[in-house]
């Protein structure tokens, strides 16, 4: 495993991909593409043995007047073994997408934490999925918001703090810890 290596999410059309960096950042070449339908803005983690992980949300982009009809409103997945080179095909998984962004983030303790629109055609509810299977399953979901907006970031404690409501000059803060969404082993600790 490189711990050396940088990996920045790109965004070709109707590809996804990241940027490689090697040498902190001086310098970037292209990963090889993460081929799917309509792919945006992967989120990657990486499980303990090393296996990165991309969950991506899809893009409606002019495809005619039913555009949207021709997404399968869900996220996707793709794995690279290595270090973000290459990608396999990316695949839907169970979990709905509006076409919208999503966030994936792996805490200090194991846990996962999925950031997400939980709707196949809205994006008016913002939710919290905590896995506790380095993203198998997503055990325990928690809804923070059901109205438009909703911004998140995860400080370097390995807490998450979520920002919701746009415009953010009306946001209110709200900062959970990673027993906010579940426990691992047990039930969710809301």
């Amino acid at each position: 495993m490189n711990i050396e290596r940088s990996l920045l999410p790109s965004r070709p059309v109707c590809e996804a991909g990241l940027a490689i960096s090697d040498d902190h950042g001086k310098s970037w070449r292209p990963s090889r593409p993460i081929i799917g339908p309509a792919l945006n803005q992967p989120s990657v983690v990486r499980r303990k043995d090393g296996v990165l992980l991309a969950y991506l949300g899809e893009e409606a982009f002019d495809l005619g007047d039913n555009h949207d009809e021709q997404l399968t409103h869900r996220i996707f997945l793709s794995q690279s073994r290595d270090e973000g080179g290459s990608w396999s095909l990316a695949v839907p998984t169970d979990l709905p997408n509006p076409n919208s962004s999503l966030e994936v983030l792996a805490l200090r303790d194991s846990r996962w934490v999925l950031i997400y629109n939980d709707s196949e055609t809205d994006r008016h509810t913002l939710a919290w999925a905590m896995s506790n299977d380095e993203g198998r399953s997503w055990k325990w979901q928690r809804h923070l918001e059901s109205t438009p907006g909703g911004r998140f970031h995860q400080k370097p404690n390995g807490g998450v703090m979520t920002l919701l409501k746009e415009p953010v000059l009306s946001a209110s803060l709200v900062r959970k810890g990673p027993s906010a969404v579940g426990a691992v082993g047990g039930n969710p600790s809301f």
